[in-house]
């Protein structure tokens, strides 16, 4: 295992600059709520099973609320720095990342726009 306990749901993973990943998600797992994925994880043949009727973008958005964030891990799998967007507003999920020359171009599948921004 690379990385673990991630504060959600991982959606893509991309390179980092700084010899690491990007990792955006399709949800965050908040303390002192009920998570349906987390509750999921350990009822692996119900969560087969309910995949295969539901996609998993879909159970994300029903088990998440609008969150958008990345971190950036170290080669060692641990969190270094992250970006957030608390109201979802401009990014409610993260689903492709790329850095380039100072910037990243983060997407959302339901955004019709690519947003960046300078580190």
């Amino acid at each position: 295992m690379f990385a673990d306990n991630l504060p959600g749901l991982p959606s893509v993973i991309r390179p980092s600059s700084g010899g690491g990943f990007w990792v955006g998600f399709s949800g965050i797992r908040e303390e002192n709520r009920f998570s349906l994925l987390d509750w999921f994880s350990s009822k692996t043949a119900l969560a087969k099973a309910i995949t295969k009727f539901v996609p998993m973008r879909m159970m994300s958005w029903i088990a998440y609320r609008s969150y958008g964030l990345l971190v950036e891990l170290d080669a060692a799998g641990s969190i270094i720095r992250s970006l957030h967007d608390p109201s979802g507003h401009v990014l409610p999920s993260v689903d492709a990342i790329e850095e380039y020359d100072g910037f990243l171009y983060i997407g959302c599948e339901s955004r019709d726009y690519v947003t960046k921004v300078k580190l």
